[in-house]
């Protein structure tokens, strides 16, 4: 019978745990940007991922699908590691400033660090094509 009630709680604490870990991984990058595209007075991408670093403004009409595809990156904290370095740049300019660095799957925000498991460095060299 107690090997019975430690198997009981021993399951029980596994699903809890697991639980807990699913909701972490269900964070997007939109849930700590907060923000709402008609606030939104400039956007201002950088890039080292180009042969000379390029940095331009968005136009009205991309935030959309720039906003759309930043805000889908499946994001968790993890401990920062203070690496230097970065491929982009970003500036969301609207009531209150927003600026964060993305570094392979890793995007720096606030002294704080996420890594995002969908998330690939040439999800936004789209953006610099053709200029």
């Amino acid at each position: 019978m107690k090997k019975l009630k430690y198997i009981i709680i021993t399951i029980c604490t596994l699903l809890l745990l697991t639980a807990c870990q699913q909701s972490k991984k269900d964070q997007k990058l939109a849930d700590i940007l907060d923000f709402q595209e008609d606030k939104i007075k400039n956007i201002i991408v950088e890039t080292t991922m180009t042969k000379n670093k390029s940095d331009l403004v968005l136009e009205k009409k991309d935030y959309k699908k720039f906003l759309d595809k930043i805000s889908a990156y499946n994001i968790v904290e993890i401990e920062n590691d203070k690496k230097k370095g970065w491929q982009y740049a970003i500036k969301i300019e609207a009531d209150e400033e927003v600026q964060f660095t993305i570094m392979d799957n890793k995007i720096y925000l606030d002294d704080k660090m996420y890594i995002s498991d969908n998330l690939d460095k040439n999800d936004l060299l789209y953006l610099f094509e053709n200029r």
